[in-house]
């Protein structure tokens, strides 16, 4: 009876401290993400009701809706700087839907089948996601304003540079995107597509499925909990995403290249544009209020509707 109180001792003791231990690991990065996030979550819904008067105290005083209703009239008002950036942000979400996600799907089904070439696609598509992404933008910009005049036979000096006209400027923007987030999604989707199990698809291929009736009827549902999460993201990321802009053009982006996640990074961070913060933390909270009732719609629609496969 003594050996079996001394041993549920030890063990409490042993409790005790790995308990203690954990919590004052945790404590710190847990109290810091607490203090931060509400910190910064309460002074942008309090700076949205806010303006700066710097003629008289160079202060933040009560203004109650006049931000929304700017933000809103400026968000509505075509040839508008935040209009457009309304419109770029969702032409890019669109290209994301239609175009790079499919595409990702694909290419990371091609490098799951082990089809010839599967090393080079490796090699140029996850490179850029290893490499620094200035050196990319600097690799690009070399490409297009000399590569390109030099395969046209002329000198760099005699064709104006495609990066500083419309709408060449905003197709390459594009074009570098889609082409930088390839990787990242197919490190998802061929992550996902290394646990179908190998027993399904070689039931499918005994009854006669193509590859392409493969990818339809096997490997799409069984991934499909990835591409929800992918899909959600996507919606997300109306809001947040950007092209490449301020690596390009720093702060002195062309208006027709602005998106939501661009206007929001150079109205909060530029000094000379503290008198519009107020502004872009009631974009924040509009942003907010739009975002989170989408995303959670979308979430549920996929959760009911998108098929369910346990393996």
């Amino acid at each position: 009876m003594k050996k079996d109180s001394t041993s549920k001792n030890s063990f409490r003791a042993k409790y005790i401290r790995d308990t203690i231990f954990a919590v004052a690991i945790l404590i710190l990065p847990i109290a810091w993400w607490a203090f931060s996030f509400f910190y910064t979550t309460t002074d942008t819904i309090l700076l949205a009701f806010k303006k700066l008067v710097p003629e008289t105290t160079d202060e933040y005083v009560w203004c109650g809706l006049d931000n929304f209703k700017k933000v809103i009239a400026e968000m509505t008002s075509s040839g508008n700087v935040l209009n457009t950036s309304f419109k770029n942000s969702f032409l890019i979400w669109g290209i994301n839907l239609v175009f790079r996600l499919p595409l990702s799907v694909l290419i990371s089904y091609a490098i799951y089948k082990k089809v010839a070439g599967t090393g080079a696609f490796k090699v140029i598509l996850f490179l850029p996601s290893i490499v620094s992404s200035m050196v990319w933008v600097i690799i690009f910009q070399y490409l297009v304003e000399y590569g390109v005049p030099t395969i046209k036979g002329i000198g760099p000096l005699e064709m104006p540079s495609l990066l500083k006209q419309e709408p060449s400027d905003f197709i390459l923007m594009l074009v570098y995107t889609e082409w930088l987030g390839l990787a990242a999604n197919m490190i998802i989707y061929t992550g996902a597509m290394s646990r179908v199990p190998p027993s399904l698809v070689e039931a499918g291929q005994l009854d006669g499925l193509t590859d392409f009736k493969e990818l339809i009827y096997i490997v799409l549902p069984l991934i499909f909990p990835t591409l929800s999460v992918v899909l959600t993201t996507i919606v997300i990321g109306i809001f947040t995403s950007s092209l490449p802009t301020y690596q390009f053009y720093g702060n002195g982006t062309p208006d027709h290249l602005y998106t939501f996640g661009y206007y929001m990074f150079i109205m909060a961070f530029e000094n000379s544009h503290a008198v519009n913060r107020p502004l872009v933390s009631a974009l924040s909270v509009i942003v907010c209020c739009l975002a989170t009732p989408i995303t959670l719609l979308t979430r549920w629609l996929l959760e009911k509707f998108g098929p369910t496969v346990e393996y």
